[in-house]
């Protein structure tokens, strides 16, 4: 089988090959991220796994790659929007939380 039919098998697709090394080298402790630092670097992975996704989708590609590319990548990222709401909120004076 050539390498173009086992990448449309699985649904691999440059984008969320990218996402996913990203992921790997985050949750790797590779580059040894604060995590500060590990919340911003996972900004470039959800960007690339959401154009996997895409990809996945308009070339009728399985998806469960490019979802799962995505999805860690989204979940670092999601906890880093909160800690910038709770942060925003505690800046407003007399707001309760």
């Amino acid at each position: 089988m050539s390498s173009a039919g086992v990448t449309s098998r699985f649904g691999i697709n440059p984008f969320s090959l990218g996402a996913l090394v990203v992921a790997v080298l985050i949750y790797t402790e590779v580059f040894h991220l604060s995590d500060d630092q590990a919340i911003v670097a996972s900004i470039p992975g959800t960007v690339l796994g959401a154009l996997g996704v895409r990809w996945a989708i308009r070339n009728g590609q399985r998806k469960w790659f490019a979802w799962t590319a995505f999805g860690v990548n989204f979940a670092l990222t999601l906890v880093g929007f909160i800690v910038l709401l709770v942060y925003l909120v505690d800046l407003i004076p007399g707001v309760p939380y």
